[in-house]
């Protein structure tokens, strides 16, 4: 399997590279949808034996019986409709895979005028960790990355609606109904931009926000916590880590450039601000790593709309943008399959 999502990602990198190529580009749309096809068959019929979590979802869909209290419910209504149908446990994949990629595509289509580039950065960051392995928070993502046009909008019920999807599909995204409060139109970028180093002198004070967490009343997400702080021992958060120091320096090059961004795509200051949340939320829940971790790969999805912005700021340096656009590829791609514990078996 690697070794087929290895050749995808040249394929994507050759894709980049002709990007402007004008007999290339009057094909966007069907190298597009073509694309997208690929990837929701390489994630519905990946098979047994592949990702690390294929077999846990497998127990549950034979024996969920246990499971009521520690999984969301949307699990167990696609898995009785499925055993409805008398399908097998492909059949449930099949419906993640094709909910997880579907969502994603409309909302890049919805969110950014550089489709291709998106969906390049989505197949190196949030297919292979998401659709290949964390199908709950990949439908989840999905749910979340779709309700930033009406955030952006202000059309509040279908937010609502979808951050609500989102929370059925996965309860760490119960945050995102604070983003009601974000000013979608307006944005200081030197405050925005203090955030980050805020956020880092706050965790050096020993400050996390993890303690609001725990006075949330839903019986629920109280086991869900507990669950995460009984897996605090396999790991730690590195919040200087390489990656997460080339993050911020993008996204302070983003927020630099702003107005000039902001005139190009309507839905820009809202789409870097979940960036610079996605960033600050590590530091400031460094003492609970995997609610942080979550948190973030939600908000993260911001970026496979935000990267391509590079296109706005360097509008006639072709090198540069390519050359920023296919390293931020390769470092999400290698990351996921060589580096963050073990995606795949």
């Amino acid at each position: 399997m690697i070794s087929i999502l290895i050749i995808i990602f040249i394929f994507f990198v050759v894709g980049v590279i002709l990007f402007n190529v004008k007999e290339i580009k009057k094909y966007k749309k069907h190298i597009f949808y073509f694309t997208s096809l690929v990837l929701f068959c390489i994630a519905a019929f990946r098979g047994e034996g592949v990702d690390r979590d294929y077999l846990n979802y497998k127990d549950l869909f034979l024996d969920n019986n246990n499971a009521i209290t520690i999984i969301e419910p949307s699990f167990l209504l696609i898995d009785a409709f499925v055993k409805l149908l008398s399908c097998n446990f492909v059949c449930l994949i099949f419906i993640y895979a094709f909910l997880g990629v579907s969502l994603k595509i409309i909302a890049i289509k919805q969110l950014s005028e550089f489709w291709f580039i998106s969906l390049f950065l989505y197949f190196c960051y949030s297919f292979t960790l998401h659709e290949m392995t964390q199908i709950r928070v990949g439908v989840a993502i999905g749910f979340v990355l779709i309700s930033l046009k009406s955030l952006s909008e202000r059309k509040i019920f279908y937010f609502l609606i979808f951050a609500s999807l989102a929370t059925f599909f996965h309860y760490s995204s119960l945050f995102v109904f604070l983003l009601l409060f974000i000013n979608t139109k307006k944005i200081n970028k030197w405050v925005w931009m203090s955030l980050i180093p805020i956020s880092y002198l706050m965790f050096f004070l020993g400050f996390s926000i993890y303690n609001v967490f725990e006075f949330l009343p839903f019986d629920f997400l109280q086991n869900k916590l507990l669950n995460y702080a009984h897996e605090l021992d396999n790991g730690h958060l590195n919040v200087f880590n390489a990656w997460q120091m080339i993050r911020i320096l993008y996204c302070v090059m983003l927020l630099l450039k702003i107005d000039i961004i902001v005139k190009r795509n309507e839905y820009s200051i809202l789409v870097i601000k979940l960036f610079v949340l996605s960033i600050i939320i590590l530091p400031l829940l460094s003492n609970n790593y995997i609610l942080a971790v979550r948190i973030s790969d939600i908000l993260a999805i911001s970026e496979i709309i935000a990267v391509p912005y590079i296109f706005y700021i360097f509008p006639s340096n072709h090198i540069a943008r390519l050359i920023i656009i296919i390293m931020y590829g390769f470092s999400f791609f290698f990351l996921n399959i060589f580096y963050n514990g073990g995606i795949f078996n």
